[in-house]
């Protein structure tokens, strides 16, 4: 498959707000989905959609363990990804802020 392809799919399934807050549960203690559901107070479905895109993308894994199963990050790198995004953002804003002090 297209390395660009992969890429923007990747991109895609960050492109969600609940992905991107159920990645900053996971990152901080490796966790089961009742715990992410718990934390989010959304539905066990609607939990269950989100984590196959992120696991499809290649984001997470998921180990079963006992009765539950586990979520984790499954590089670490993307967490660098979103704080080079949220430093642009952080940038962006303060230049609109001087821009209208201008």
């Amino acid at each position: 498959m297209d390395k660009y392809i992969l890429i923007s799919n990747i991109f895609k399934a960050l492109s969600n707000p609940v992905r991107l807050k159920i990645i900053d549960i996971i990152h901080k203690k490796r966790c089961n989905v009742s715990k992410i559901i718990e934390e989010l107070n959304l539905s066990q479905s609607n939990i269950s959609q989100h984590l196959k895109v992120l696991e499809d993308a290649g984001l997470i894994k998921k180990t079963k363990k006992d009765n539950y199963v586990l979520c984790e990050i499954k590089y670490e790198s993307i967490l660098e990804t979103i704080d080079n995004v949220d430093y642009i953002i952080e940038r962006e804003i303060e230049f609109s802020r001087e821009l209208m002090k201008k």
